[in-house]
C-alpha cells in the first residue's frame, strides 16, 4: 500500500513538472512573439495642440480671477484705510456698522477665493481627463493598426530600444 502511494505521488509530481514546463515553454514562446511599443505620455500631452490651447485658456481664466481678487482686495484695503483714518471721530454704532461691513467684505473675498480655486481646479481636471482619453484613443488606434499587443508608458520602463517609441506617431495623429 505504501509503495502504491509513493508511486502515485511520484507520478503526480512528474505530471506537475511536465505541465509547468510546458506552461513556461508556451509562455516564453508567446513572450518572444509579443509586439511591444513605448510612449511618453507626458511629452505627448505637452505637445498636443488641444492640451496647449486648454493650458492657455486656463491661464487666461486664472489671470482673470486673480485680477478680480486683487480688485476686491484693493477695495477692502481702501475701506480699511478710510475706516482707520476716521474711526476716532465716528460714533460707536457707525464704527460697529463699518467693522461689520469690513468683515463681510473679507468673508466675500475668502468665499470668492475658495470658489474660484475649486472651479478652476475642476475645469482643469476635466480638461486633462478629456485630453488623456483622446490620447489613449489614438494610442489604441495606432496599436491596433500596427498589431501592437502591449503599449507601456516609458516612465515605467528602465530601458527600451528607441525604435519601440511611437510617441511621435501619436503626436502627429493628434495634431492633424
Amino acid at each position: 500500500m505504501k509503495g502504491r502511494i509513493k508511486n502515485h505521488l511520484l507520478l503526480a509530481t512528474c505530471a506537475a513538472l511536465l505541465f509547468s514546463g510546458s506552461f513556461v515553454s508556451r509562455a516564453y514562446s508567446q513572450a518572444r512573439n509579443l509586439t511591444v511599443a513605448v510612449v511618453n505620455i507626458e511629452k505627448i500631452y505637452q505637445e498636443y495642440g488641444k492640451a496647449q490651447a486648454d493650458a492657455t485658456a486656463f491661464k487666461t481664466a486664472s489671470d482673470a480671477k486673480q485680477a478680480e481678487l486683487e480688485k476686491m482686495q484693493g477695495e477692502l484695503k481702501a475701506l480699511r484705510s478710510d475706516f482707520d483714518a476716521k474711526k476716532e471721530s465716528m460714533k460707536e454704532e457707525e464704527k460697529k456698522a463699518t467693522e461689520k461691513t469690513l468683515l463681510e467684505k473679507a468673508q466675500v473675498i475668502l468665499t470668492f477665493t475658495q470658489q474660484s480655486r475649486a472651479t478652476l481646479q475642476k475645469e482643469r481636471t476635466s480638461q486633462t481627463e478629456n485630453r488623456l482619453r483622446e490620447i489613449s484613443g489614438v494610442i489604441n488606434t495606432i496599436a491596433v493598426e500596427g498589431k501592437i499587443q502591449l503599449v507601456i508608458d516609458k516612465k515605467y520602463v528602465p530601458y527600451f530600444d528607441s525604435k519601440l517609441d511611437i510617441s511621435e506617431q501619436v503626436i502627429k495623429r493628434l495634431n492633424r
